[in-house]
Formats: structure tokens, sequence, C-alpha cells
């Protein structure tokens, strides 16, 4: 959502996606500039070359050894906005962010939650659903139903199995 939302309102936007489908989805459907695995041990190098002089903002829900790959490239002064940090949730010590880039490349890093801008909310919503309804914005979800289906929805979001939001239905 926040890379079709940067698209949007014109800016260059550049996915991490961990699967050949997943990158598809972001450049073929939804209309980013590029996308790239964020597994690929050249991860750095292919953002080098797509971002030319680095990108100047991220909108980080990975944190980890990415966000540190990212924020190690981008240009001076840029912005981190932080909404997530997925690949560190089971892991206590991951939390722990180098903040050399940082100071180096003269970041802002912000965290973000939705419920931080009460206000910003009714026109926020007016926003996204006239872009759904006019075409420029694609909610992507993965739906499962039923209570029993919980655990594996949750087991599978930290494998990557969705594509957008993972929904589970309970009637």
């Amino acid at each position: 959502m926040a890379g079709q939302i940067a698209r949007i309102r014109g800016a260059r936007v550049i996915g991490l996606a961990g699967s050949e489908q997943k990158r598809k989805i972001l450049t073929e459907d939804l209309g980013f500039d590029a996308a790239v695995d964020y597994r690929a041990p050249d991860l750095a190098e292919q953002l080098r070359a797509l971002a030319l002089g680095g990108p100047d903002l991220y909108f980080d829900s990975v944190g980890g050894a990415v966000s540190q790959t990212v924020m190690g490239l981008m240009r001076r002064p840029a912005r981190v906005v932080v909404c997530g940090l997925i690949s560190t949730y089971d892991d206590d010590t991951a939390w722990t962010v180098n903040i050399k880039p940082l100071y180096a490349n003269g970041l802002t890093l912000q965290g973000y939650t939705p419920v931080q801008f009460p206000d910003a909310l009714p026109a926020a919503l007016d926003h996204l659903v006239d872009w759904v309804e006019t075409g420029q914005l694609t909610p992507l979800e993965t739906e499962r139903h039923g209570l029993e289906a919980l655990p594996g929805a949750i087991s599978g979001l930290y494998r990557g199995e969705n594509i957008g939001k993972m929904v589970v239905t309970i009637p």
C-alpha cells in the first residue's frame, strides 16, 4: 500500500519482495518501477543500480539486515519510516539497530502507526476509497476461513505465504 501511494503521488518506487511471483505483482500489476529480491546476495548492488544516488525514502516493514542494507545506501538527507520489523519479531537481539547509516547519511528515523494521526484518518480514508474506486490503488489480501485456520495463517505470514494482508475470516 505504501508503495502504491508513493507511486500515486509521483515517486519512483522500488519494491522489495522475496519471490518472483511477488516481484511480478509489484511491477506488472501495481506499477512499481522495479522490484528486487531482498534475499539476493547482491541486494546492495541492485539497489545502487536502480536508485542512482541512493533512495531518499524507505518505508520499512521488514527490519533486520535488509533495512540496514537499505539505510547504508540512502542519500543525504533521507527519511526512514518504520511501520514494522517482521523479520525481527521472534529475535530479541535483532531489535538493535546500527545507527552508523543514520549518522553517516543524515537520515531521519521515524516510527509510524496509523493511531498517531487520528485527525488525519477521515481524509486518509477518503483518499484511499477514491483511489480504490478509480483503480489507482489495488488492495491485496490473502484470505483464510475459520478459527482453525488462524495458526496456519499466522505462521504463513512469517514465511511470506501471503500476497498483501493476511486476513482470517471467522463466521
